[in-house]
């Protein structure tokens, strides 16, 4: 559990958050995947760090790009276990999240053909996961509950690097040094 110091103004900026609220209709779990064990029910999601913009047909760099070009981070997650990895991207492709994903599964990626994958309706994590023959469990566009575990992860993820930026002293255009520590 991560403590807030309200004396501290590490704490106070790092772990900034958006204004919660209540959702009037609870979430259905009925065909939430209960895991086996390690590795068969994994969550991925994507966090987009900067967005690249175009102006008069001429491709601005992201304001918030890291100094190595990454504007992005795929992040996968083990249901059984809450291990989780983030990956550091400069694009958002279905051949990078193929990569990761072998990567975060290990060897045994090619027998283990039983793995679900939660995830949102993106091309490029979807067409991963079926490449990989896995079973992809997309959430609903638009429609509430998406992977809530995963994306309060995230939340915290986000929280903790922010800390190790601040509390460092690094400038924050290294975020993708600190992402994975």
């Amino acid at each position: 559990r991560i403590s807030l110091n309200p004396e501290c103004a590490v704490c106070v900026r790092a772990h900034i958050r958006q204004a919660t609220f209540k959702h009037l209709v609870p979430a259905d779990r009925s065909h939430a995947k209960i895991p086996s064990g390690p590795g068969k029910v994994l969550s991925a999601d994507t966090l987009i760090i900067s967005k690249s913009n175009v102006r008069y047909g001429e491709e601005i760099p992201p304001p918030n790009a890291s100094s190595d070009g990454h504007s992005v981070a795929f992040c996968v997650r083990d249901c059984h276990s809450g291990l989780g990895l983030p990956f550091c991207q400069r694009s958002r492709t279905t051949d990078q999240n193929v990569k990761e994903l072998r990567f975060f599964k290990g060897a045994s990626y090619e027998t283990d053909i039983d793995v679900f994958c939660k995830s949102d309706c993106a091309s490029e994590i979807v067409n991963a996961v079926t490449e990989l023959k896995w079973l992809p469990d997309k959430s609903l566009e638009n429609k509430w509950p998406h992977n809530a575990v995963h994306e309060r992860w995230q939340g915290t993820l986000k929280s903790v690097q922010r800390a190790c930026l601040l509390q460092s002293g690094f400038p924050m255009v290294v975020w993708h040094w600190s992402l994975m520590y």
